[in-house]
């Protein structure tokens, strides 16, 4: 088990690695998503994630080798991309240790932040976009993004 969320309809998700497991609240298992936060063929996968809506869920993907070509998505329970995060930091053949992320929302936002970089990602309800704050001069400009 790695990480474990609420999404609606009262439901509980685990991560058992690269599948999502939904429990029922009172703990009966309900479905098992098979490899649905599996990235890509390298063996990257979603490391933290949240519901952001009754069927996505926004999500970091894990670039233990440095050459993963997002940063994030949004994927429904199924893992279907709908949305990607391009990765502008890439550095093949280089270990980098950074798979976690913070994901919390507040306010109708979904603020997304990784351990070793100094951006505030967040993502608005309203118009599906990743805006980032830069470091401390606190500037925000539209982020690019991909709509599959």
């Amino acid at each position: 088990m790695m990480n474990i969320g609420f999404g609606c309809g009262n439901k509980i998700f685990i991560q058992g690695y690269m599948d999502l497991y939904e429990y029922n609240l009172d703990g009966s298992f309900s479905n098992r998503f098979e490899e649905s936060l599996l990235y890509d063929a390298d063996g990257n996968f979603i490391t933290s994630w949240k519901f952001i809506n009754d069927s996505l869920v926004l999500g970091r993907i894990m670039n233990d080798n440095g050459k993963a070509k997002d940063k994030a998505l949004i994927i429904n329970k199924k893992g279907e991309i709908k949305y990607r995060f391009v990765n502008y930091i890439q550095k093949p053949n280089e270990n980098i240790f950074e798979n976690n992320a913070s994901i919390h929302q507040f306010g109708g936002i979904t603020f997304f932040k990784e351990v070793v970089n100094d951006t505030l990602f967040y993502l608005s309800d309203n118009n599906r976009h990743l805006y980032l704050n830069i470091g401390i001069s606190l500037s925000i400009k539209p982020a690019t993004s991909l709509f599959i």
